[in-house]
């Protein structure tokens, strides 16, 4: 046994009744930044912050009814840096079952606070984007249920968030695009990304073009378990390029007419120059062609 205790990276803290420390291991000793003979003798209270000793406290009432725990806590080193931990603590008892202290299990977690830290911190950056995004953020299952959406993708659908949650993505789309979007739910299940236009039909009926950049989301082995994807309304530009076309398909008309009239005006131009010299004087128009 104290082969092992000392060989884990996990520290080891045996404390009397009185939570008064009786022996550590070397690995609890790193955790703590402090010699053995700095923490044997000392109650684990000494270690603790307020908050702390408040859970340890809780967790040693409970081990008076002999019960194992498993909880997280912060130690306080001695530079005063706070040391997050998983303990898995347990009563110590006697031949007659009475209990005559306790001892734990003591993991640094770190790393993994650090990391979720990180995970944590890159949500709401997330969520901020996506708040605040003009763009419409929509999340499906692989049924095309609808899980999540942004405030702009409600205002291109013209409901609000409770209408459109848990309702199938199909319920926006007509019969034409229905088809454009088992095309491309092909394409995701293969994995792929792709950007692609469509209309969501809003509830009263109206028709909003809208460029589709969509992704497969995948689990940790690596398999389609949905979509998500970025939506802009482009309505306008929709609006702008009619309007192009309409301004096209006018100057086009214009130039065939102005084409046709300056032919007739060569022509005139020729009919008169030809009269000029049947009558024996000199051409009026100089043609250029």
């Amino acid at each position: 046994m104290s082969t092992i205790l000392k060989s884990t990276n996990q520290g080891f803290w045996l404390v009397d009744n009185d939570t008064v420390t009786l022996d550590v291991n070397d690995a609890m000793c790193e955790i703590l930044g402090r010699a053995k003979e700095e923490i044997v003798g000392r109650k684990i209270y000494d270690f603790l912050d307020e908050e702390n000793r408040a859970k340890v406290i809780k967790q040693e009432e409970a081990r008076s009814e002999s019960k194992r725990s498993l909880y997280e806590i912060a130690l306080t080193r001695s530079d005063g840096k706070q040391v997050p931990c998983l303990v898995n603590a347990s009563p110590l008892l006697d031949g007659n079952g009475d209990k005559i202290g306790s001892f734990g299990m003591f993991t640094d977690i770190t790393e993994r606070k650090l990391a979720e830290q990180a995970i944590q911190e890159s949500r709401e950056r997330l969520n901020t984007i996506l708040k605040t995004t003009a763009q419409g953020f929509w999340l499906t299952d692989q049924e095309d249920n609808i899980m999540e959406v942004n405030l702009a993708m409600c205002e291109i659908l013209g409901l609000p968030k409770e209408e459109v949650v848990d309702r199938n993505f199909f319920e926006f789309l007509d019969e034409t695009n229905r088809e454009i979007v088992r095309e491309q739910n092909r394409i995701r299940k293969k994995g792929l990304h792709s950007m692609y236009e469509i209309s969501l039909m809003r509830p009263d009926g109206q028709q909003v073009p809208c460029l589709m950049n969509a992704s497969p989301l995948l689990d940790a082995d690596g398999n389609v378990i949905g979509s998500f994807g970025m939506t802009t309304n482009i309505a306008e530009r929709k609006q702008m390029e009619e309007e192009l076309r309409q301004n096209v398909e006018e100057l086009e008309r214009f130039s065939k007419v102005a084409f046709g009239r300056e032919k007739k005006m060569i022509q005139l131009k020729q009919e008169i120059n030809e009269l000029m010299i049947q009558l024996g004087q000199k051409e009026k128009y100089k043609i250029v062609q």
